[in-house]
């Protein structure tokens, strides 16, 4: 017979909880790609290396991020510059009871494959004062990451992420 004290959860219980966690998880990034899944992921990393609590996934945010990337990435005419990297309006299409929005955006043109964008991207927002401060910024709880590519040649793409950043 197996006894537990009060309070204190069994080791199947323990494992039946993390693999809730674990499930959830990947149901809230089920509708990112691999690459953003890997993008959202780093954004996180960057959060904890600072102790700065890990962002949940939103799926409008998710939704808005997708389709930001993917307008910048159709209107850029194959190229990264600032005059095709430019910011969304944050409240369109924002749901009621969003309470702060934040936004980064950025493109890089890869050699290889889109996934050879992803940190490096990451990158230049930790190192640009006004990206890295909606990335650390703690009163985000949610966000969303959208990447897009343009073919510009063999095994060559312009590739636009959007970070969508949100206080619920």
């Amino acid at each position: 017979m197996h006894t537990t004290q009060p309070g204190r959860a069994t080791t199947k219980r323990r494992i039946s909880l993390l693999a809730a966690v674990v499930a959830t998880g990947v149901l809230l990034t089920a509708c990112m790609t691999a690459d953003e899944s890997s993008a959202f992921n780093l954004v996180n990393r960057d959060r904890a290396t600072n102790s700065v609590p890990a962002l949940a996934a939103n799926d409008a945010a998710q939704t808005k991020a997708q389709n930001w990337a993917k307008h910048l990435a159709t209107n850029s005419g194959g190229a990264c510059t600032s005059s095709t990297l430019y910011h969304s309006n944050l409240a369109t299409g924002a749901p009621a009871g969003w309470k702060r929005l934040g936004e980064n955006v950025a493109c890089r043109t890869v050699t290889g494959s889109v996934a050879d964008a992803v940190a490096p991207i990451q990158g230049q927002f930790m190192s640009s004062a006004g990206h890295r401060a909606n990335i650390l910024n703690g009163s985000f709880t949610h966000a969303g990451v959208g990447i897009s590519a343009v073919s510009i040649g063999t095994n060559r793409w312009v590739v636009f992420e959007a970070q969508y950043f949100v206080q619920l």
